[in-house]
């Protein structure tokens, strides 16, 4: 089974990580889970990010995965962003192809927040 930074195993536990970084250390509006998948079809290993909104409204902008490395999945409709998600809604956006998601950047209501998922 693959694991994520060596905490988890594949569909079990997900790292929760808080924001490391953000404007004058205060704690972003949302919570982020990173999770190694396989797709059920293909057998193809694969990344996901959960976000999971923490205040009334949180308008995620934009996702950048392990520097830009990671290409993030956009399927029309479904995971485009600008994306507005409400208090205890969630968001998932998975990588394209295999990707170990180390490191994800994610531009929230105007802040840019970093995470890391070592």
């Amino acid at each position: 089974m693959s694991k994520i930074g060596g905490y988890g195993k594949l569909g079990g536990l997900a790292l929760l990580i808080f924001g490391l970084s953000g404007c004058g250390g205060s704690e972003p509006p949302f919570k982020v889970e990173a999770f190694q998948k396989k797709n059920p079809y293909f057998n193809v290993p694969y990344g996901e990010v959960r976000i999971n909104a923490t205040t009334d409204e949180v308008v995620i902008e934009s996702l950048k995965l392990n520097r830009g490395n990671c290409k993030v999945q956009v399927i029309y409709g479904l995971t485009d962003l600008p994306r507005t998600i409400k208090f205890g809604q969630s968001l998932e956006l998975a990588s394209v192809g295999q990707c170990n998601i180390q490191e994800a950047e994610i531009t929230a209501n105007g802040t840019v927040w970093k995470f890391s998922f070592n």
